[in-house]
């Protein structure tokens, strides 16, 4: 247990009395027989009275005025064993063993309930802010990468790029993204790129999750399976992450600064052959390629021959050129805020400041956040009221696309003496290659810039009927708008320059600016029982929910710039191609949960959820599903292991179901405005003449479309050994997940190009291991380890009838394919022409063209690995000493072999 956390948890329930008669002055310190350190936020009260404290960070207390025939003082803390010591005169030193049977982890579950850990019977991993923010990365996310055993996390790596978070693998071929929660209201997490027209476009806005100030988070809660996350009902299919943020306690009135500045090198590089330079077979002047002569170190000349002066230089390997392309990287992080609380009434004010200059130079990678937090409290006899505000600004500018520029280069060739694309010799008349562009001029005028203003938060009230029944409501919101432009400049040649001469491609230029605006209302209505029976414990509830989404667009374009830098959608010969979009989505859903547990030993628990959703077909868009789950705790069956060092033990088992409903607009055709794209990639849009031309979707919808079903069991075992020194926890998982929704291709002649149906059978099962150690815990010094390691194994388990194979996506010739019988995500490629005459003296040799490359086959392939890890492993660690902290983490993603 934290000390942070147990301080909090004795400002809460400990009241500080006052004695107001003369009396004498009592102090001392309390400390732990464990370690010798001093304990922070003990309770000291005066046995008898309501005379107390708590001691401070040294561990000291004091009390006034006591009585003088006061006798005793009761000492407590959080998971020690209280101490009832007589009264001195003189300073005294009170110190408390270690009591684990009262260390008893409160984890927020589902729906925002608060629940003792030894009560669950499913994976629940809960990381406190310490942890979480020990990097000082700005993201929530971020910091669990490598601490929660289960959930893989990568990112881009640029500040506030997107992260992409699986939990226990690949479940679904639309979306397997988990439900965030904050302070028990989903939020949005959609990821933001450039243009919602341009499937192509690879600038990364990042995703609505890193909105959150990960200074403002008090707890973050995994629930990994089904039975863990039915509540939540569809959304939750693939997990939920849960975030607690900071509340006020009771304490007097706090300001509080917390400020960060990180530097950031690249660590790795692509890296290049040093053998041959630029040329393609022969050496060419005027070549990206690295696949020309061997390097000699002879000087020569290189770049446009159509300088005044030629340009020599050695025809050698540049050492770390790549590397020196790219800048060290600057982020601040900057947080204030103010707390203050009582037993009655509790705020927190929070500002938070995230700026980053990336690791691109000229500014092509630059980052700012701010966010305004406000959360508080009220407690009136039996009502009490919670709320929470944020606001969210981001201003983001990128560079498009730079990236293949950086790979398009000689080897030979240095990109530092190019930084001046102004100059005759680097600007667009002579750039050295055809086929590519000055990175330094791609990064300053590729350009695309976001901004984002958003709101969310709630309001939750509750009101205790009677002992031990409570109704609460919550309404939650989720407002944001956010605007995009992205340009791309108008170039030409000077007649008779080197690159016109050498057929260097012109660009038209290109402008875009989109509006965005996404919002999420959630209502939830519940009513708790929680009672006590002899030996019998019985929490059940009961509510209904009502979620609502709404995402829409509207902006425009212009392909082709009448003026070079002017960036405006009046800036065209013709008119600018507007497009706007608009889509609302309603889920409603009734739930129930019972937890029935027996001499705090053994817990079983049910639950239930119906959901009717509008994105399925009218009049069959309900659907149930649930789970249980049951706990064991050993050490309460058999006290006598905790005196072999065993201080908690508890094996667990879970059966749950999930469903997960269809995207919009797949039950129903939709109309849009019709356009053509030619040959050379232009786009021709209606109206044409003044008449106005639209065209249905190319997917056929389907009324019968039913929602993806997840079925999973897991089996789990947790504990603790040698004081709390050593945690375990491991878990056995197995998911099946039916009635994937998909678009599957279809004849051309049907007027369709898809149809969408439920197909096939995707099954995922693993092992999860989570181990911290304690191998140093002195007065002084503090040593923790963390090692966790995930192994999921998928499988396809069928597709649809007389289907083994079906294609999901492709890029540049490599299929990313479901086979039937192998892992998700296999790569598929063409196999290369082989000699198939088995007379021949070549039989199965390949086939080479007249370039001596492969020749690819047209109807034989090959599978090359999968995108699934063989496993993902992650170190932390910790390293205290007095008032310093040293921390480090890693993660290791293992990938199939490529062959």
């Amino acid at each position: 247990m934290k000390r942070k956390l147990t301080l909090m948890l004795a400002l809460l329930f400990v009241w500080t009395g006052v004695a107001w008669s003369q009396g004498v002055t009592v102090k001392g310190v309390v400390t732990s027989e464990e370690d010798g350190l001093p304990i922070v936020g003990a309770s000291v009260l005066v046995k008898g009275t309501t005379q107390g404290t708590i001691t401070d960070v040294d561990g000291n207390f004091m009390i006034s005025g006591v009585k003088a025939d006061s006798k005793t003082l009761i000492v407590s803390f959080v998971g020690m064993k209280s101490k009832e010591v007589a009264i001195k005169n003189t300073p005294m030193h009170v110190v408390l063993k270690s009591d684990a049977e009262v260390l008893d982890e409160v984890v927020v579950t589902a729906l925002g309930m608060k629940r003792s850990e030894k009560t669950l019977g499913y994976a629940a991993t809960t990381m406190k802010s310490e942890d979480i923010d020990a990097g000082k990365s700005g993201s929530v996310m971020g910091g669990l990468s490598g601490k929660v055993a289960g959930v893989q996390i990568s990112s881009a790596g640029n500040t506030g790029t997107s992260q992409k978070v699986l939990i226990r693998g690949i479940s679904s071929l639309n979306n397997n993204s988990p439900l965030y929660i904050v302070d028990g209201v989903p939020i949005d997490n959609s990821t933001f790129r450039g243009s919602p027209t341009d499937d192509s476009s690879t600038t990364d806005f990042g995703n609505a999750a890193n909105d959150i100030n990960s200074e403002d988070v008090e707890s973050v809660t995994i629930l990994k399976g089904a039975s863990a996350t039915a509540l939540y009902g569809s959304r939750a299919a693939n997990g939920v992450v849960m975030i607690t943020t900071k509340k006020a306690g009771v304490e007097k009135l706090t300001v509080t600064y917390d400020g960060s500045f990180t530097a950031s090198k690249v660590l790795r590089v692509m890296q290049t052959q040093d053998l041959f330079g630029q040329g393609w077979g022969s050496w060419n002047r005027s070549e990206n390629g690295s696949w020309g002569p061997r390097l000699d170190g002879t000087m020569h000349e290189w770049g446009s021959d159509q300088l005044e002066t030629p340009m020599t230089k050695p025809f050698s390997y540049v050492e770390h050129n790549l590397r020196n392309f790219y800048q060290t990287g600057f982020e601040k992080n900057n947080n204030v805020s103010i707390r203050y609380g009582n037993d009655k009434v509790g705020v927190v004010a929070s500002y938070g400041n995230l700026s980053s200059n990336g690791i691109l130079p000229n500014n092509g990678d630059q980052f700012s956040r701010n966010t305004f937090s406000l959360r508080g409290y009220m407690n009136i006899n039996k009502f009490s009221l919670d709320m929470t505000m944020n606001y969210v600004r981001k201003d983001i500018s990128r560079s498009n696309d730079m990236y293949m520029e950086l790979l398009q280069h000689a080897v030979d060739v240095d990109y530092s003496q190019m930084k001046d694309y102004n100059d005759e010799r680097y600007n667009l008349d002579n750039y050295y290659t055809f086929y590519a562009t000055n990175p330094y001029y791609m990064i300053d005028n590729y350009r695309s810039n976001y901004q984002d203003d958003r709101v969310y938060g709630r309001v939750e009230m509750s009101y205790e009927i009677m002992k031990g029944l409570k109704a609460t409501g919550r309404l939650g919101g989720d407002f944001s708008n956010n605007r995009t432009n992205s340009q791309e400049p108008k170039t030409t040649f000077s007649n008779g320059s080197y690159s016109q001469l050498g057929g260097a491609t012109e660009s038209l230029g290109y402008y875009s600016e989109y509006r965005y605006n996404r919002s999420q209302i959630d209502a939830t209505a519940l009513l708790n029982a929680d009672y006590r029976v002899s030996d019998f414990s019985i929490n059940a509830v009961a509510g209904w929910n009502l979620n609502q989404r709404s995402y829409g667009y509207s902006g425009g374009y212009v392909d082709g710039l009448a003026v070079a830098d002017w960036y405006s959608l009046y800036n065209t010969s013709s008119s600018a191609v507007s497009v706007t979009y608009k889509e609302l989505r309603r889920l409603i859903g009734a739930f129930a949960q019972a937890e029935l547990g027996y001499k705090d030993m053994m817990f079983l628990n049910l639950s239930g959820r119906n959901d009717w959703s509008s994105t399925l077909p009218a009049g069959n868009n309900s659907f149930f599903y649930g789970g249980a789950n049951v706990s064991f705790l050993i050490t309460e069956m058999l006290p006598s292991l905790k005196e072999h060092q065993v201080d908690f033990l508890k094996v667990r088992a879970a059966l749950g179901q999930t469903g997960n409903d269809a995207n919009v607009y797949k039950t129903t055709s939709w109309y849009q405005i019709a356009n053509f794209k030619d040959i050379n990639g232009y786009y021709t849009s209606m109206p044409i003449g003044g008449v106005m031309g639209m065209t249905s979707n190319n997917t056929l919808p389907s009324s019968s479309l039913k929602p993806e079903m997840t079925t999973e069991y897991e089996f789990g075992l947790s504990g603790s050994f040698f004081g709390n020194r050593l945690t375990v926890d491991a878990s056995y998982y197995n998911r099946m997940t039916k009635d994937q929704i998909i678009s599957a291709s279809l004849a051309p002649e049907t007027a369709y190009s898809y149809e969408t149906k439920n197909i096939g059978k995707i099954q995922n099962q693993g092992v999860e291991l989570m181990v911290n150690l304690t191998p140093v815990r002195t007065k002084d010094w503090t040593w923790d380890l963390g090692f966790t390691f995930t192994k999921n194994m998928s499988e396809v388990k069928e597709l649809w009838e007389g289907t083994d194979e079906y294609s999901y996506t492709n890029w540049r010739g490599v299929y990313y394919v479901l086979k039937v019988g192998e892992p998700v995500g296999m790569f598929r490629i063409p196999a290369a022409n082989k000699v198939m005459d088995e007379n021949s003296p070549y039989y199965g040799y390949n086939i080479v063209n007249n370039n001596g490359y492969l020749s690819d086959s047209n109807t034989e392939y090959e599978y090359v690995g999968s995108s699934e890890a063989k496993f993902n492993m992650g170190f932390n660690t910790t390293l205290k000493w007095k008032g310093f902290t040293l921390s480090a983490s890693a993660d290791w993603d293992t990938v199939q072999n490529f062959v």
